[in-house]
């Protein structure tokens, strides 16, 4: 019999030899798994094996000599960027665009394992086929100010700043319908994001359907943003279903008890699903890497730089779009507990208390003093669950 084929692990990194009808690593089972060949060495030398592409069911794992992903990478397909006006040129466009181009994040070494990366690119493909990045008051600005408006089903929505409050500035609003993201970038664009150009063939901007108490809104913790927009815009948002508040009901709904209000992050490692749950920590680690050296307001300082890298445009994205399925599991979550006493009723009964809440959550900071207001927001990552 001729040798057996030598096989290297993504996951763990082992070596070994393939058996016949064998796809697994026999270490951990991983399915992600390489050949090597007689061609170059391990670490890029002559003379000794390199990682070659093999076939695993329908997935192709190519990989250079250094054993990073050269296939489809989380960083192919990019976000549609929106820089135009109708009044700009040609090649004022060409030279947004080299600009964004230039934002892409090179190679760089990271902690997050093979395994995540390959699972986080076809996620990333798909959320950036989705994600329209708007920075002017031009025809994409009507175009998704219209296609929101006009969605039947519910929208997300998501605010980011530099040490966003009543007083540090929105820099980006982001809001998913069931088909598409859009990132209004709000430190180019200012007021006329929310209020509209009238100037500009009568274009409205976003006020109008945050403030619509009849236009379903999804938000995760919906206070700090609520107060920015307030007191930065005058926008005062209404129609809001608080997602932090429908996981605790949903945690309620099974007999458990809540201590603190739970960050996204958690929310979604218990719902979301392990894919779901890789992107998110994929995207983490890779926005880490962009402000690691700017101290400890790196990462709020981060929204505020110009242009946005793409690791940042697919984190906002991601964000806000991962909101309506949450939403959905949480639903069927609190609607599944027939067994309990409360039956179909309480479910009932749990989503009108849930939608209260956040009511009165909307204006838990924004009605606020200032003195008042400070002391709030120093504990809003560790207040305890409200009851409601």
């Amino acid at each position: 019999m001729g040798n057996k084929a030598k096989i290297r692990c993504f996951v763990c990194q082992a070596v070994f030899k393939k058996k016949e009808g064998e796809l697994a690593c026999p270490k951990c089972q991983s399915k992600t798994v390489a050949k090597l060949s007689k061609k170059h060495g391990r670490d890029g030398g002559d003379g000794g094996e390199q990682e070659e592409p093999k076939s695993i069911g329908t997935a192709q794992v190519p990989i250079d000599t250094d054993g990073a992903s050269c296939g489809t990478s989380p960083s192919q397909k990019k976000p549609k960027v929106d820089h135009t006006n109708a009044e700009q040129s040609e090649s004022q466009n060409k030279t947004s665009e080299s600009q964004n181009v230039a934002t892409e994040p090179s190679a760089r070494p990271t902690t997050v394992s093979e395994e995540v990366r390959q699972t986080a690119a076809g996620l990333l493909d798909n959320l950036a086929a989705r994600v329209t990045v708007v920075e002017s008051v031009g025809p994409s600005f009507a175009n998704a100010v219209k296609d929101i408006s006009s969605s039947t089903g519910c929208i997300a929505v998501d605010c980011e700043g530099v040490k966003l409050s009543r007083t540090g500035p929105i820099t980006l609003i982001q809001i998913a319908t069931e088909d598409n993201i859009y990132l209004f970038d709000v430190l180019k664009m200012g007021a006329i994001t929310f209020d509209g150009d009238q100037s500009e063939c009568g274009k409205s901007g976003l006020k109008a359907v945050l403030e619509d108490a009849n236009r379903s809104k999804l938000m995760f913790d919906c206070r700090m943003d609520s107060d920015a927009l307030y007191h930065q815009f005058n926008v005062t948002l209404r129609g809001v279903l608080d997602l932090q508040l429908l996981a605790i009901a949903a945690e309620r709904r099974k007999g458990r008890t809540i201590g603190l209000v739970p960050g996204f992050a958690k929310v979604a490692r218990q719902w979301l699903g392990s894919k779901t749950v890789k992107l998110v920590s994929f995207l983490k680690s890779e926005i880490k890497s962009l402000y690691e050296d700017d101290g400890e307001d790196g990462e709020s300082a981060l929204w505020g730089r110009r242009p946005m890298a793409i690791d940042v445009i697919r984190y906002a994205a991601a964000d806000v779009g991962l909101q309506i399925p949450l939403k959905a599991i949480l639903l069927e979550e609190i609607n599944n507990c027939e067994d309990l006493p409360v039956g179909k009723d309480g479910a009932a009964v749990m989503m009108k208390r849930t939608l209260e809440a956040s009511a009165k959550r909307l204006d838990e900071y924004r009605g606020l003093d200032e003195a008042q207001h400070e002391k709030a927001t120093l504990r809003e990552n560790a207040c305890a669950a409200p009851v409601f």
